[in-house]
């Protein structure tokens, strides 16, 4: 079927709509914030009832879900993006944990005033820390799962 050059711009001038005209499908834009997913994620745990987990779990408390978010707050987004799960544990702390291959394996667990960590790398002793006040630690973490984890890039400054 041929349209006239003046039924095509009568088709096509503003204000105008056919019935033949077909909607376009849009996709709408997400926007992934590798942070703001694993804020989310804690947030969610601090909905834990009693008893969660069927064996006397105590819910996971503000202070440590508050913990928890400073910290991941004050990582790197390169580090964000490597957590392999983020749960809760039966005495009311978080484990964040971070794995690459099976071969390394870092795990911290957040609590309201400690926090402790392991790391089991396949090529080391395992090694466990205890300490307090998680915020003032952050350097030692970094440094840590920097360790394990950091891609090892050449950097070329001009």
């Amino acid at each position: 079927m041929n349209l006239s050059y003046q039924q095509y711009k009568n088709d096509i001038s503003p204000g105008s709509f056919k019935a033949s005209h077909k909607p376009v499908k849009t996709v709408p834009f997400i926007w992934y914030d590798p942070l703001e997913t694993k804020l989310k994620e804690i947030d969610r745990l601090t909905t834990l009832p009693e008893n969660w987990d069927g064996y006397g779990g105590i819910p996971v408390q503000p202070i440590v879900a508050f913990n928890s978010k400073t910290f991941l707050k004050s990582i790197g987004n390169y580090y964000i993006e490597e957590i392999t799960d983020i749960y809760p544990n039966s005495h009311g702390t978080i484990t964040i944990e971070w794995e690459k291959n099976s071969n390394c394996k870092f795990s911290l667990e957040i609590g309201a005033k400690n926090y402790s960590y392991f790391i089991l790398n396949k090529n080391n002793h395992p090694k466990l820390v205890n300490g307090e006040d998680l915020n003032n630690h952050n350097q030692s973490i970094l440094q840590e799962l920097d360790k394990l984890f950091r891609k090892k890039e050449a950097l070329i400054l001009l």
